[in-house]
């Protein structure tokens, strides 16, 4: 199945826009039949400007919506977070056949604030595509229910800060990554309802980090580290 991308930036005599979005999730994943799914592009702005997220109608080519496209029962996205949440996957019916093969397009724009204003100065639509097996069992980035929520502050932060949970780790990771994908730093073997995280040599600039248990992923949050 193709996939379409398009992005706008804004040229204007009062600010500059050098970069767009970039993403750290690839525009493929998995989930099961009736299990609850979730997926997060795990975008961050170079520019440092603020992202918004929204599924708007997959294109084939530039502002043409695809005739017929519609969203599958029981998806949603949250605009400020980026979760892609769909807790009713399906299998198309005959004459398709296991996996399914779905395309979704997430439109993320990027805000900035000028003399205490937001304005849209970007626009970027990618397309992602999910693969529904006809299996039961837990795909790769399943939610549960049970999962706990993170809270970091302070964040930004310069030397240190803390990673809050609303439930236990056990035996939990937290790795990090740089903006180019690359891992600079993992800690193992975490227990308990907070993480106390050292910058100590990691330099000033956007971070992702993701916190698994028992080989599943149970959080990804964004890092801002400032001099």
């Amino acid at each position: 199945i193709a996939m379409f991308i398009a992005d706008t930036l804004v040229i204007s005599p009062f600010f500059t826009c050098k970069s767009s979005p970039v993403f750290m999730n690839p525009a493929l994943d998995t989930a099961n039949v009736g299990v609850c799914h979730t997926y997060n592009p795990l975008a961050f702005d170079p520019d440092g400007d603020s992202l918004s997220y929204k599924l708007i109608s997959c294109m084939d080519t530039a502002n043409h919506f695809i005739t017929g496209y519609v969203l599958p029962s029981g998806i949603s996205m949250d605009s400020i977070t980026g979760n892609l949440k769909w807790c009713s996957p399906q299998i198309l019916p005959p004459p398709y056949t296991a996996p399914s093969h779905y395309n979704f397009a997430i439109q993320i724009k990027k805000w900035r604030k000028i003399n205490s204003n937001y304005i849209a100065v970007g626009t970027t639509m990618r397309e992602i595509q999910i693969f529904v097996n006809a299996c039961a069992g837990m795909a790769v980035n399943d939610i549960d229910s049970e999962l706990p929520s993170i809270n970091i502050s302070p964040n930004p932060f310069t030397s240190s800060t803390t990673l809050q949970s609303t439930k236990p780790f056990a035996n939990a990771t937290l790795i990090i990554y740089n903006t180019f994908g690359q891992q600079v730093k993992q800690l193992k073997n975490i227990s308990g309802t907070s993480i106390t995280l050292q910058r100590e040599s990691l330099p000033a600039g956007f971070y992702f980090i993701r916190l698994t248990q028992d080989d599943k992923i149970i959080a990804t949050e964004k890092l801002v580290i400032t001099d």
